[in-house]
């Protein structure tokens, strides 16, 4: 989703999330069979947020979008096992 290593996301329900604007989007399928569409700036391409089908009713929001980034706490990493060993964080 970032084009880098490491893309902070917090979930929230979509109904408590309001866009402004008109995000560009992008779809396609995980490795799981999953739809994701990837909701991001059409001037800059940054990133904005994520909808997966697997949890349909949660908008993932990029942690660098929030005002207060004090708030966000990652529980886990996603993928962590097949990371690259220049990549590894906390191991």
């Amino acid at each position: 989703m970032s084009g880098g290593g490491h893309l902070p996301q917090a979930a929230f329900a979509n109904t408590c999330v309001e866009i402004a604007g008109t995000p560009d989007t992008y779809h396609w399928k995980s490795d799981a069979g999953n739809d994701l569409l990837l909701g991001y700036c059409p001037n800059c391409g940054s990133p904005i947020y994520k909808i997966t089908s697997k949890l349909p009713v949660m908008l993932f929001v990029a942690v660098g979008l929030l005002n207060d980034h004090a708030l966000f706490q990652s529980p886990h990493q996603a993928f962590a096992e097949g990371c690259q060993v220049w990549d590894a964080q906390g191991k």
